[in-house]
């Protein structure tokens, strides 16, 4: 497995963790097994820590995936208490830059332009400052800007749109061949709740078994699933969640003892 893999993987992981944690800590009757969750989070995260660049990046990476989470959930002191952990603080200014303006439209106002302010990179926190003062016309929040992606991609949304999930696999994987970045779990995740619209949610389960999808990514992609599996029926979300975590560890084994802790605190409502 090369760098960008490694990293992507590991990141992955963080990201389905924070996914299952923001979900679960909404509902006032599984918020206990969401704080687990941001637990286990925390601490996979400080496990990179220490180390070479990897790991760093790692780490760094796992930070903003966590703040961005804890903004999600309305946790927003740990989400800037997370923040000061982040080692490449430069580097990373453009992040720390939409997790503020995310802070803002969570409501908390003058936090968010105190963490704006403090951006090293000046250029990207004055763009930021900028960006604040039109949020009141922003009451959407940050949404996938779909102009703004590879054409082959635009392509795989109105594909999905009408139905066509042969043709969007086609565009998607082209896609994966020529540029990994566009092609990840976020966007698998975009492409299947896109799909979910349409009240297609077995054929979005299946748009997350995709080419270039780890575990990771497939658990986060399910997350972004739970309103729908509510729908069909309360708790649903919660044992869709353990039984594709009791899996987990058999497709990532270098990651079990981790997805166990999931699966310990999942299981804990039981």
């Amino acid at each position: 497995m090369d760098t960008i893999a490694f990293i992507q993987q590991r990141s992955d992981l963080i990201a389905a963790i924070c996914a299952m944690a923001s979900t679960l800590h909404k509902d006032a009757q599984y918020r206990a097994i969401g704080d687990r969750l941001y637990t286990i989070a925390k601490k996979t995260i400080n496990s990179f820590r220490n180390g070479g660049e990897i790991n760093i990046c790692t780490h760094d990476n796992g930070c903003i995936l966590l703040a961005f989470s804890f903004v999600e959930a309305q946790e927003l002191e740990q989400a800037i208490e997370v923040i000061g952990c982040i080692h490449e603080q430069e580097e990373r200014s453009k992040d720390l830059a939409d997790i503020g303006l995310a802070i803002a439209r969570a409501g908390a106002r003058e936090q968010a332009i105190n963490l704006i302010s403090s951006i090293k990179d000046k250029e990207v926190s004055s763009q930021a400052l900028n960006d604040f003062t039109l949020l009141d016309e922003q009451v959407q929040g940050k949404a996938l800007r779909k102009e703004l992606l590879p054409e082959r991609v635009q392509e795989a949304f109105k594909f999905i749109k009408s139905g066509q999930l042969t043709d969007a696999k086609k565009c998607y994987s082209a896609q994966a061949m020529s540029d990994p970045y566009y092609s990840g779990s976020r966007l698998l995740s975009d492409l299947c709740v896109e799909n979910a619209k349409f009240g297609r949610i077995e054929k979005s389960i299946e748009i997350l078994s995709w080419p270039c999808q780890s575990i990771g990514g497939y658990v986060q992609g399910l997350a972004k699933l739970a309103p729908h599996f509510e729908q069909i029926e309360p708790g649903l979300a919660l044992v869709v969640f353990k039984e594709a975590v009791r899996i987990a560890p058999w497709v990532n084994s270098s990651s079990r003892e981790v997805w166990t802790e999931c699966l310990n605190a999942l299981s804990s409502s039981s």
